[in-house]
């Protein structure tokens, strides 16, 4: 209860279902929500959206008490892959539908991405994402299912300082994706 100074926390959590997600790549994403999601604490408020060729809302922005948690984890585990990479565009709605709660006194808004590579096709520029992250005070963390530094994910998680990247080598990735939301979630 007393993250953030007991601010509350805004959170959508994004995940890339692009083709190149199929296979182990998803599989370690949905373990690594599901953990997650048991240590988010549940006056924290988060959502869930999905992309590749065209971005949906998984699961609107609501208090994270165990019908929110059990729609989550129901969301999680129906992820389908197939299609190309639209991260940018995809941060770009997320931040759309968080600022419906910009009349939260004191909230604070988290990004997390779950993605395995660049951009395809996306006509959305990173440095166009980046600033708005920039002007809005929102903080990305990024999970790097592809291997070695992803240049645009590093970008906008440096965007603003709390945000950091952890790269999935399998087990690791529910482990760190346990420690963010006890810290930040």
């Amino acid at each position: 209860d007393n993250k953030d100074g007991g601010a509350p926390v805004i959170s959508m959590v994004i995940v890339d279902r692009s083709g190149s997600m199929a296979g182990d790549r998803i599989k370690q994403a949905q373990g690594a929500m599901r953990t997650m999601a048991n240590s988010i604490n549940p006056s924290s408020y988060v959502g869930m959206m999905s992309y590749s060729d065209d971005i949906r809302l998984e699961l609107p922005i609501g208090k994270f008490d165990d019908a929110q948690h059990s729609r989550f984890i129901y969301r999680v585990n129906n992820l389908q892959t197939g299609g190309s990479t639209h991260t940018n565009s995809a941060i770009i709605a997320a931040l759309y539908v968080m600022m419906q709660y910009k009349d939260v006194p004191n909230a604070r808004y988290r990004i997390i991405l779950f993605t395995d590579g660049k951009q395809e096709t996306d006509t959305m520029h990173v440095n166009r994402a980046a600033e708005v992250l920039k002007g809005l005070g929102v903080t990305l963390y990024g999970v790097n299912f592809q291997g070695g530094v992803l240049e645009e994910l590093k970008t906008l998680v440096e965007t603003n300082e709390a945000g950091y990247t952890t790269e999935a080598d399998g087990n690791n990735v529910a482990n760190e994706m346990k420690k963010l939301a006890r810290l930040q979630l």
